[in-house]
């Protein structure tokens, strides 16, 4: 992403009141994505979380990795980014999307995710997946 687009990135950021960052961490040798489940929603999420003060959205994307799962990676690609507003609770919110390649990684459960799972983004499943989260990594890995 070019530094035109991380400076929108920023001052877009300046005008959300909860930014965050996301991590696509996708498994090339099957094409699956990471999903760990949210411990107080019940549900299938991406890696992430909120931009702490005075942290960049790469370091956050990093730290949020490492914590809800155990894995750390120094080859993040921003891939672009999501603003959208959630109605429960009403917020709006602007998401840096991040993308990472692993092999053989295996999540260890944390205070916020668990039962960590790779799956192919839109693929049917019986477990309650987010949807809007299923659609970020869906679309990580058609633009990538």
């Amino acid at each position: 992403m070019s530094i035109a687009s991380i400076a929108h990135l920023d001052e877009a950021a300046e005008r959300t009141p909860c930014p965050l960052s996301l991590v696509v961490l996708v498994d090339e040798t099957r094409g699956t994505v990471l999903f760990g489940c949210n411990r107080w929603r019940q549900e299938y999420e991406l890696p992430g979380g909120m931009v702490g003060e005075g942290e960049t959205y790469h370091d956050a994307a990093q730290r949020e990795l490492e914590e809800e799962s155990g894995i750390r990676t120094d080859t993040l690609e921003l891939l672009g980014y999501a603003r959208f507003s959630l109605a429960d609770p009403a917020r709006d919110e602007l998401g840096a999307i991040y993308v990472a390649s692993a092999t053989n990684q295996s999540p260890q459960d944390s205070a916020e995710l668990d039962a960590f799972i790779w799956r192919r983004p839109l693929s049917a499943s019986t477990l309650a997946i987010s949807p809007l989260d299923d659609a970020i990594a869906d679309w990580a890995l058609r633009v990538r």
